[in-house]
């Protein structure tokens, strides 16, 4: 009777090893904003708190999205970005900014204080076609009083060099690079020594 017990403890265990579910498929590349190019004129004069930017589900996850001629967003199989699509564009930021100025660029999870606090927004990130567009707005807050104090949008659109999964994950991360690196200037032309008491 033990045997029996055993023999079916053993059956019971190799049917929990079968998964019904297909397995995730792996991507073949994965792709990030950086590293970047140092970009001259880049300094702050103040120090300014980048928190990630606010980004719908969909263009916050890791996958890369394209809108099909209805409008539908659909998933580009095979690539995707190396670390959430928000996270990256914070980092890549922070990377941008971080020069031989007198201000930085902090994360808010550093417990630093900060005079400023960059609010941004995703506005869209993703392919029609074989054009990557990034849209994103910022918003200049005050740290102390929370008063929102300038507003700009950066519009980005770049052709990819071809059709293939991986020319148009290429253009996605070059319209992301521009629109942070618009940002990072709005952010220098806002907290200049114009602002210093």
């Amino acid at each position: 009777m033990t045997r029996f017990f055993a023999i079916m403890a053993m059956v019971v265990g190799l049917g929990a090893c079968v998964s019904v579910l297909p397995e995730p498929e792996t991507p073949s590349a994965l792709y990030r904003f950086g590293p970047t190019a140092e970009v001259a004129g880049l300094q702050l004069d103040r120090n300014v708190l980048i928190s990630q930017p606010e980004a719908p589900r969909v263009l916050a996850g890791v996958e890369i999205a394209a809108r099909d001629e209805a409008g539908a967003v659909r998933i580009i199989k095979g690539v995707e970005w190396a670390d959430r699509a928000p996270r990256l564009l914070q980092l890549t930021l922070l990377d941008m900014l971080n020069g031989d100025g007198l201000g930085h660029a902090l994360l808010p999870e550093s417990g630093a204080l900060a005079d400023y606090h960059l609010s941004w927004r995703l506005a869209e990130f993703s392919l029609q076609g074989n054009t990557a567009t990034a849209s994103v707005e910022y918003i200049l807050i005050d740290a102390k009083t929370r008063q929102a104090l300038v507003q700009t949008t950066a519009s980005v659109d770049i052709d990819a060099r071809g059709s293939s999964a991986s020319a148009r994950a290429e253009a996605m991360a070059e319209a992301g690079r521009r629109a942070v690196e618009a940002g990072a200037r709005f952010l220098v032309d806002e907290l200049g020594p114009s602002l210093q008491n």
